[in-house]
């Protein structure tokens, strides 16, 4: 099989001598680096010939730069349903999750970054640019308008603010039964014009690398996460909150959002929904930073879904059950507190405001107006009882009652009693 694919190779690069010449440098330079050598017949008669396996060599071609090469040996080359993969034992999964990365590299004031070069996976930081877009304000197509959209790469969900709302209108595109190459209807026209408008906002963010200026090692550290629902989107953003030389400064970690289903859902279940993005928020800031977080806050405006927060979540609808069993697990219903809608900076996430949702020294990146608030002044409201109705598992009866045809004729008994 080796050798099989070995003259296919030759006969390919006897085709191209430029790929030849490509292939022929990079063993040359494997060999002067020490990743690989020429092996001598000493090694070669001192084997365990039963224990030899051959790897294959591939070449591979970078389909936009076409004078990239990597030479590739295939692992996954088999021969009577046996491949080296095949008899490797599989390790744990070493590659630490994108997220993580970034929620490191944020955490003090300097930072180190490198990349390890050849053989192993290369990690490359990039700065978060918006794709090139031409806006000409003419109606686009829905193909257009979904490439456009979908071309923002934001991991963190920091610019969430912007890219949900895109994320809406393509959804609204598909409830309209506009095809790809139609272009779109009046309504969704002056929601593009609107999205696009932020444009120049989003190019012209810049945001902080670290989250403090400077952070003692005994300064206390609070996680904030707000979450909020709306018939078109849910979702939540989590803040750090310190003091510092007595002065509170808060920083944007992170947000989750989601469009709302297209089936219709009732607004407590897409707050439930809300609830959970939270929770998990919350569950994966604290797994993936190396400081101690030594409080956390989650902020809803619904008395509903604080009032299922509770252990006897078996006593609902299924769907609610699952939700409120995971929040139930990810966090303690002492971590939640209800906040008034207007101090709830998850409502930039769900529905269109009157302000720029994305300026620099503004509530989304500044956080919200709340948590500059002395803590006595925070909301104190006692979690709602577990009374309300809605979601609660139904339980039916029924009774099988046979009638006779003819009842009785009570003028033949003497006495009441009987």
């Amino acid at each position: 099989m080796a050798m099989r694919r070995l003259k296919h190779l030759e006969q390919k690069l006897a085709k191209s001598p430029k790929l030849y010449e490509n292939v022929c440098k990079q063993v040359q330079e494997y060999q002067m680096k020490g990743y690989a050598h020429l092996a001598s017949e000493d090694e070669l008669s001192g084997s365990d010939n039963p224990k030899v396996w051959y790897l294959p060599l591939n070449v591979v071609l970078h389909p936009r730069k076409l004078e990239k090469v990597r030479l590739v040996w295939d692992a996954a080359a088999t021969v009577k349903g046996v491949s080296l993969n095949s008899q490797l034992l599989t390790g744990p999964d070493m590659l630490v999750p994108l997220t993580t990365v970034i929620n490191r590299f944020r955490e003090r004031r300097i930072a180190f970054g490198a990349d390890i070069r050849e053989i192993y996976h290369q990690i490359r930081i990039r700065d978060l640019n918006p794709p090139d877009i031409d806006v000409t304000y003419t109606r686009p197509t829905k193909r257009l308008v979904l490439s456009c959209v979908m071309g923002f790469f934001d991991p963190q969900g920091l610019l969430a603010p912007f890219t949900i709302h895109g994320r809406m209108l393509v959804q609204d595109l598909w409830r309209t039964g506009c095809q790809w190459d139609d272009e779109i209807y009046d309504s969704s026209f002056a929601k593009w014009k609107r999205w696009t408008s932020l444009l120049p906002e989003v190019n012209a963010i810049r945001i902080p690398r670290c989250y403090f200026n400077c952070v003692s090692a005994d300064g206390q550290i609070e996680l904030h996460i707000f979450t909020d629902a709306s018939e078109f989107a849910y979702g939540c953003v989590a803040y750090f909150r310190t003091i510092i030389n007595g002065k509170v400064q808060c920083s944007l970690v992170m947000s989750r959002s989601k469009v709302a289903p297209l089936k219709r859902q009732s607004i407590p279940r897409l707050e439930l929904m809300a609830a959970v993005l939270g929770a998990r928020a919350m569950h994966s800031i604290q797994s993936s930073h190396s400081f101690l977080i030594q409080r956390r806050f989650l902020w809803t405006d619904s008395s509903t879904v604080l009032s299922w927060i509770r252990p006897e979540q078996h006593n609902y609808k299924q769907l609610t059950a699952f939700r409120i069993g995971e929040i139930v697990e990810l966090t303690s219903v002492s971590d939640w507190r209800w906040v008034e809608t207007k101090f709830n900076i998850a409502d930039v996430l769900t529905k269109w405001g009157k302000g720029r949702p994305l300026q620099s020294d503004g509530p989304w990146f500044q956080g919200s107006e709340l948590m500059y608030q002395l803590e006595q002044d925070w909301p104190r409201q006692v979690l709602p009882a577990p009374g309300t109705k809605e979601e609660m598992r139904a339980f039916s009866l029924f009774h099988d009652v046979n009638v006779p045809e003819r009842l009785m004729n009570v003028q033949n008994i003497s006495r009441w009693l009987k």
